[in-house]
């Protein structure tokens, strides 16, 4: 029955998100809009409406650089006008009372969200107040005041005539600025479902129960504790609360119009022209796993969806900040994956690939020209990692560090033509400076370097730095998008950046750098503390530095390999990134090469269970540009109800990955050479839970206890799942051979429905993929059961991909076969006998010594042959107890 409520809330989510997915239109339908005077409101859903002010009576229809799309359809709701100064417009979820006239007492904010205060003259230096409450009362009384800080510890108002944002460090004191005179009312619902009778909602309503989004980066040298403790404040609010509602402020936010010019294939660009003074968006929820998801796709249909990633990204990545060179390079780095059969998707060069000039005023980070000291070939070592991974075998795309910020100095051996498109005069030898805000200096940089030879032949940009020029009032937003969309818009292919977090909106252009952090247990901690509540605000693809960036006050560190609590500390960060968005392990010169630790075997393990996870991962994807829910999020998308999983003892360690995988990463460190750790794990009620190796179920409701050996991590499954993999080493092809369908204990039914297209085109929002179904079903008694499992016919939405295959071998796993003490008596595919061994058709109980996370001791795998993907197949299994 669970499963069966989540198929049908799915098919809700999508039908909204699908209005993200189509075109965008920011002007809403007529028919949705009420206006009143300088007021009006648009009736996006029953649940979500946007409240704007406009400027002499003007309003603006103009897409921003957070929401993109208004056009919704129409939901029912009513008008009324309560007297010459009031209106009422209701849906079936809320209502919206306004009054004309400002509120100026409406809105108390931290002091730090504002921006560039002017005091108002009638105060020109203050004046005292005792209480809050008098400083907005002498606001309200002054014409020429719009806002107001109040000091309580020296009872001190400074009435404002502009707030724009005024900056300090004395926490005590608040901001209240002028606000809409509005009202909302709706039907207050607490995590039980319960209802809390009904609930009103002001301007100067603090938003309580909100349960957080992310951060812009953990850049941080401090000592680990202060970044820790600097950590918590860089948190902000998420979209979802336990209050049931939410507001954006859009007001101020740089609009964006079409631009002919379409500077890098960019098709439009940003103004600060405003004619909204207030531009609000408001939207009610249910503290309730249903709504919670709802909400998420009616902010996704507004916000837009998170488009996919090339299929190589939920690969291994390779990165270190280094000076290798194209030798180096390939005999220690290239070698190690080929030579330990360690698959690997991504390289990355940090910035040692940047020239280095000798002339005084020129630096690496102001130079496009290629090192070719340490790379004389680049253009012939990028078409060869492209072609055959030089000497992996199999195709790697490529990742270079660009920080562009520094913009480009005379010494570059391009200068002369980028100056010149810049209207600088290359004699002058000015440094061109960065700004992604000007249209002629963004077309210069990609005509001129980044899709020039041979840095064209880079897949992905990384930008790796806070943004340039003073575009858009928020350069890293825009700064990310300018990147992406050249991608997707001027080079026609599937769009990937990779940056720090530049706010709501930014999940449109994933992916996320989160910026250089400390190797130290304390980082690997916050990162699976808030990974997941990033999507509580769309942005599901965080990329973190995998063992940590530098190291230094109070870290293990792990320059030293023989350091076995570093490397302990390092091994638990990979099993991290194994369950994470992206797994790229990074630091700054110190060691990330895994065959030269001690517990090279454990994370050499991880990573291939990460790469043999790619099928389920990828499916995961596309269930994430559908339905608005990231990989990695909260339990509380799908268990709201259970109070447990907002303890901090459980949403601050464990995560849903994907629908069906319970994550609660080991985050501490055992300190002795081969240790273990005793991990707790919740398991929410609703479902029965089995273990990663199926040797144990568990009834949701109850905390699980158990010992991890280096080379084990705390993984479970929810009841009924099917688990879509491929073999542990091969590298993430877009349609692996063969396809490995492991199955979980603790349920007699289960399916899934797996996602393939060619990775790397935007043809997937056109309609072109294939999707496979399939089902197992368990009948009988106790002592004599029938296993059957079922593959569909595979089905081809739109043109099929290139590449996919007629037929190819499918394995089935039975996780815990044989704690379970079955014993097979006869074993067909399609009525066709399958003999016992390890060859394909074959079948065999995995041995101790063959365990491995990605097929772990105890697992009967079943080889089923080639099997023509057009045409249904049925394993039959005969087993007695």
């Amino acid at each position: 029955a669970a499963a069966a409520g989540r198929v049908i809330l799915a098919m809700a989510v999508a039908a909204m998100v699908g209005l993200a997915c189509a075109e965008h239109n920011p002007i809403a339908n007529p028919h949705a809009v009420v206006v009143f005077g300088s007021f009006r409101l648009t009736v996006l859903t029953p649940t979500l409406v946007r409240m704007e002010l406009g400027k002499n009576g003007s309003f603006d229809d103009r897409a921003t650089l957070t929401v993109v799309n208004r056009n919704l359809p129409v939901p029912a709701f009513t008008t009324t006008q309560i007297n010459a100064t009031t209106i009422r417009v209701a849906t079936s979820a809320l209502s919206v009372t306004y009054t004309t006239g400002n509120l100026k007492c409406g809105r108390v904010l931290p002091l730090s969200d504002a921006a560039n205060p002017t005091r108002s003259p009638t105060y020109p230096d203050g004046i005292s107040a005792l209480t809050q409450d008098k400083c907005c009362e002498l606001c309200a009384a002054d014409a020429a005041c719009n806002a107001w800080v109040y000091d309580p510890t020296g009872h001190f108002c400074y009435p404002l005539s502009s707030a724009g944002g005024v900056r300090s460090n004395v926490p005590d004191r608040v901001l209240g600025v002028s606000s809409m005179n509005v009202l909302i009312a709706f039907s207050g619902v607490g995590p039980d479902g319960k209802s809390t009778g009904p609930t009103t909602w002001t301007p100067s309503t603090p938003n309580t129960g909100n349960l957080n989004g992310t951060y812009s980066s953990l850049d941080c040298y401090s000592t680990p504790m202060q970044c820790n403790d600097e950590y918590q404040g860089r948190i902000g609010h998420g979209l979802l609360s336990t209050a049931g509602w939410y507001l954006l402020d859009d007001t101020g936010v740089a609009r964006t119009v079409p631009t002919p010019t379409r500077p890098a294939g960019i098709p439009t660009w940003w103004s600060l022209d405003q004619t909204d003074a207030i531009d609000w968006y408001f939207q009610v929820h249910q503290p309730t796993a249903d709504h919670f998801r709802v909400a998420l796709a009616e902010w996704a249909s507004v916000l837009g969806t998170q488009p996919m990633l090339p299929r190589p990204a939920f690969g291994v990545w390779w990165s270190r900040y280094y000076p290798y060179s194209q030798t180096t390079f390939v005999d220690e780095v290239l070698s190690g994956y080929a030579n330990y059969s360690i698959p690997l998707s991504i390289m990355v060069l940090d910035m040692d690939w940047h020239n280095e000039p000798n002339e005084p005023g020129c630096q690496s980070w102001g130079n496009y020209d290629v090192n070719t000291t340490l790379w004389p070939n680049m253009l012939q070592f990028a078409q060869e990692a492209h072609e055959y991974g030089v000497v992996t075998g199999h195709p790697l795309r490529m990742s270079f560090n660009v920080h562009p910020q520094t913009g480009v100095d005379h010494c570059d051996s391009r200068y002369a033509a980028i100056a010149a498109a810049v209207g600088i005069d290359p004699a002058t030898k000015v440094t061109v400076p960065c700004d992604f805000g000007n249209e002629t200096f963004v077309d210069a940089l990609f005509s001129v370097y980044y899709d020039a030879m041979p840095l064209h032949e880079v897949d992905i940009w990384w930008t790796d730095y806070g943004g340039c020029g003073v575009s858009a009032n928020n350069p890293l937003l825009w700064n990310n998008r300018v990147i992406y969309e050249h991608a997707k818009y001027g080079r026609h292919v599937r769009a990937q950046a990779f940056s720090r977090y530049g706010g709501l909106g930014n999940h449109r252009y994933p992916h996320g750098f989160s910026g250089d952090s400390f190797q130290h247990e304390v980082v690997l901690n916050f990162q699976v503390k808030t990974t997941q509540t990033a999507a509580n605000v769309l942005f599901g693809y965080w990329s973190h530095d995998i063992g940590g960036f530098h190291n230094g006050q109070g870290c293990p560190g792990d320059a030293n390999p023989a350091n076995y609590t570093a490397a302990e500390m390092l091994l638990r960060w990979i099993q991290f990134g194994a369950v994470a968005p992206i797994l790229r392990t990074h630091c700054d010169h110190c060691e990330r090469r895994i065959w030269v630790f001690p517990y090279f075997e454990s994370m050499r393990d991880a990573m291939r269970l990460r790469n043999a996870l790619t099928p389920y991962i990828y499916t995961t994807a596309w269930d994430t540009y559908n339905t608005a829910i990231s990989s990695v999020h909260p339990l509380y998308y799908d268990f709201a109800q259970d109070a447990a999983v907002y303890q901090p003892s459980v949403v601050e360690t464990q995560y849903m990955f994907g629908s069906d995988i319970l994550a609660a990463p080991i985050t501490q460190m055992a300190g002795v050479p081969y240790g273990s750790m005793k991990w707790p794990t919740y398991l929410p009620v609703g479902e029965t839970w089995s273990n990663w190796n199926g040797t144990s179920v568990t009834q949701g409701g109850n905390t699980v206890s158990e010992t991890y050996a280096l080379n084990d991590m705390p993984l479970f499954v929810r009841s009924g799942a099917i688990i879509p993999m491929q073999t542990m080493d091969e590298y993430t092809v877009n349609f692996p051979d063969p396809l490995v369908w492991t199955v979980f204990p603790a349920s007699n039914t289960g399916s899934t429905t797996l996602f393939e297209d060619d990775g790397v085109s935007d043809a997937y929002e056109g309609g072109e993929y294939v999707t496979t179904a399939v089902q197992y079903a368990y009948t009988g008694d106790a002592q004599n059961k029938s296993f059957a499992f079922t593959i569909q016919p595979a089905a081809a939405i739109g043109a099929l991909p290139a590449g996919f295959p007629n037929a190819r071998q499918h394995i089935v796993q039975l996780r815990g076969f044989a704690a379970a003490a079955a014993t097979i008596t006869a074993i067909s595919i399609n009525g066709a006998a399958i003999p016992a061994g390890t060859g394909c058709p074959g079948y065999y109980t995995i041995p101790e010594s063959n365990h491995t996370l990605a097929a772990p001791a105890g697992t009967l795998s079943m080889c089923l042959g080639s099997l023509s993907s057009w045409q249904q197949s049925v394993l039959s299994v005969s087993l007695t107890q």
